[in-house]
């Protein structure tokens, strides 16, 4: 067995549970807006120890080092999780895309051809969004807890809408009307920037802390004196 055999089989469950497994370790992906995978999102690394891992999914450590004797032994190893659940592996809860991929994977073939053999797939039920999503906070919250990674995980939610109010309050369209050059904007961007703030990290906290109003205000003068500056 690979480590790709294992480490597919385990992500597919990880995934379903709100978390992503490969060989980078155990991480979350901390959306602006949670359970929308639309919104804009940075990876949370929960942890890279591998045991530190196993024992939060509920898998033997030992036996995975002992190693297995048949695909079969795997096969039940990885029954034996925290949080599998036979539906994951049941196709027709899979899209198109996902269906095609794992349809070329031996591994997963053999795996599912073993949970027929159990009557597994027979009898998976099927859960309501609403209830995975429930699962997925319970998970989330837990792995938090248990890798002790709750500030980063509010530290880096905190940083998503920040930038989103940033990109909100300042951006290249307060300029788009000057002279009609668009090729100039981030030229002018950088020139207000530099007019209100030392350093990025000044002029970050000046647009979070200041009111629209004013933002739109000091651009104006920016205008206004710039238009000055070209009739003189």
């Amino acid at each position: 067995l690979s480590y790709s055999d294992l480490g597919g089989l385990i992500g597919n469950i990880c995934h379903k549970i709100g978390l992503k497994y490969g060989i980078q370790g155990l991480w979350m992906n901390v959306h602006t807006k949670e359970f929308d995978p639309t919104t804009t999102s940075t990876k949370l690394i929960l942890s890279t120890n591998v045991k530190d891992i196993f024992d939060f999914l509920g898998y033997n450590y030992e036996q995975y080092i002992k190693g297995f004797d048949n695909e079969n032994e795997f096969f039940q190893w990885i029954i034996d999780g925290k949080y599998f659940c036979s539906i994951y592996f049941d196709d027709n809860q899979l899209n198109h895309a996902h269906r095609q991929r794992t349809s070329k994977r031996p591994i997963y073939i053999k795996f599912r051809e073993y949970l027929n053999i159990k009557d597994l797939l027979n009898n998976s039920i099927n859960e309501s969004a609403e209830d995975q999503n429930e699962l997925i906070r319970i998970v989330r919250e837990k792995a938090l807890i248990y890798f002790n990674k709750q500030q980063d995980y509010d530290k880096g939610l905190n940083q998503r809408q920040e930038k989103r109010l940033f990109k909100d309050k300042y951006n290249g369209r307060f300029f788009s009307d000057i002279d009609g050059k668009n090729h100039m904007i981030r030229v002018h961007m950088e020139n207000f920037q530099r007019r209100i703030a030392k350093t990025d990290e000044e002029f970050h906290q000046w647009v979070l802390n200041t009111d629209n109003d004013i933002i739109q205000s000091e651009i104006d003068k920016y205008k206004y004196e710039l238009k000055q500056n070209q009739s003189s």
